[in-house]
């Protein structure tokens, strides 16, 4: 017997419904197998994300360095004396965009694939430098004086080297610099001095946010009740006819995954013949199927490997079944609660003893639908400073090529993220020896 059941639509407005181009949210949208398999090595970190509607795929930068306007770095670092105190000011101007060379690579690439490629617009961005200054510590309770325990002395507890922090509250969307200032002490102005010679002189992460959208799509999913039955029997029968939920929704898992064999035939991951038939499309009007290839004698290594090959396809499938789920649950299975040592509630599950008049339904036809939308998504890039020789006592600032790493830096043979690891400790220890708040 076949009929057709309207199962259920889901809608999702978080954002007004999207008609026009956007990056695709990549967890249920992502970049195409060839354009990923055509990323050149070496460049796979890159933030990709396709475009919902247009053959367009977005590149976010993956870090960004000190500005540089007719050769120089944008960072200022200057000594200053105020009533009597010594401090210093530090100004820094950061570029978020991605690496020339690296974009080339990338353009090249994804149009050999018939896509084209385009910036990351961002919808806004805001940024936190990974340090605490006595201020910000004082406001939110972690700074003071305390005795030690050992020599009974007074000691302060914050930062010595930073007296405030300032990052601007709007960061670029495309395009702009983003601008940070630091109100050092004088012992903080001699640290920064020589930490910025080195791979990471001042760590500051910038955060993007960004429209992603989520396609609007169909599911059509054929059962065959009396062969997922007679499946569900098999898998149950391990457990001794008695299974928790958690071991259901593993069963509908693997039994949603059809592996095709070398005979031509197709088996589910529970060993039996197939009884789901999942094709979803997209808006675009794009097909997939719940039909995935494997080694008849497919080892835990094989999975991994399939899991790790398939992740975005396989979860659309998950996704598309969870109705179906529930469905088989309500016609074929009876749930009683089991309290559990913490007082939760779980749920274990047997057949229900009138579940074969369920077993005619042979072919039976389910659908999902779901209108697209926007979720706000987010990525963290950090800026790097590095490799700048500043003069606080003249304000003087120029490029430093004092060791081989900073050189090839500046000649662009270095990427920013291969100095993250260069760091003077020796500097850091010297300039703790003299505390301004001691």
């Amino acid at each position: 017997m076949r009929f057709s059941v309207s199962f259920f639509s889901i809608y999702f407005l978080l954002v007004p419904a999207i008609a026009h181009s956007i990056p695709a949210d990549p967890a249920s949208d992502p970049v195409p197998v060839e354009v990923r398999q055509a990323i050149p090595e070496g460049l796979e970190g890159y933030l990709l994300l396709r475009d919902n509607i247009e053959k367009i795929i977005y590149v976010a930068p993956r870090y960004g360095k000190l500005a540089v306007e007719r050769g120089l770095p944008l960072l200022s670092l200057a000594n200053i004396r105020h009533e009597g105190i010594d401090y210093a000011v530090l100004n820094a101007a950061f570029d978020f965009k991605v690496d020339k060379e690296d974009f080339r690579a990338l353009k090249s690439a994804i149009q050999s694939t018939g896509w084209a490629i385009a910036p990351m617009p961002f919808e806004s961005t805001s940024g936190t430098l990974s340090i605490n200054s006595r201020i910000d510590g004082e406001e939110s309770g972690i700074c003071g004086k305390v005795t030690n325990p050992v020599t009974g002395e007074i000691q302060d507890v914050c930062s010595s080297f930073v007296v405030r922090s300032l990052v601007a509250l709007k960061g670029p969307t495309l395009g702009q610099l983003y601008n940070v200032q630091m109100v050092l002490t004088a012992s903080g102005a001699n640290l920064y001095s020589k930490l910025l010679k080195g791979g990471n002189g001042l760590s500051f992460n910038m955060e993007a946010n960004y429209h992603a959208a989520f396609p609007a799509y169909s599911a059509k999913i054929q059962v065959d009740y009396k062969k997922l039955s007679e499946s569900y029997d098999m898998f149950a029968a391990v457990h001794d006819s008695n299974c928790f939920d958690i071991q259901v929704s593993d069963f509908f898992k693997r039994e949603s995954i059809c592996s095709r064999r070398e005979d031509g035939s197709y088996k589910t991951l529970n060993g039996g013949d197939c009884s789901i038939t999942v094709t979803y499309t997209n808006h675009r009007g794009e097909k997939r199927q719940n039909l995935f290839q494997l080694p008849n004698n497919y080892s835990n290594k094989d999975m991994k490997t399939f899991a790790a090959k398939y992740n975005d396809e396989i979860r659309i499938v998950h996704d598309a079944i969870e109705g179906l789920r529930l469905d088989f649950e309500r016609k074929m299975l009876e749930k009683y609660p089991t309290a559990s040592v913490d007082k939760s509630v779980n749920y274990n599950y047997i057949a229900r003893a009138d579940r074969k008049r369920f077993e005619d339904e042979v072919h039976v036809t389910l659908e999902r639908k779901t209108i697209g939308g926007a979720v706000i998504r987010s990525t963290t890039i950090p800026g790097i400073a590095a490799c700048v020789q500043t003069n606080p006592n003249t304000g003087d600032v120029t490029r430093y090529g004092g060791n081989q790493d900073c050189v090839g830096f500046w000649n662009n043979e270095v990427k920013p993220l291969e100095l993250l690891s260069s760091s003077d400790t020796e500097a850091i220890s010297a300039a703790s020896e003299n505390s301004w708040w001691d």
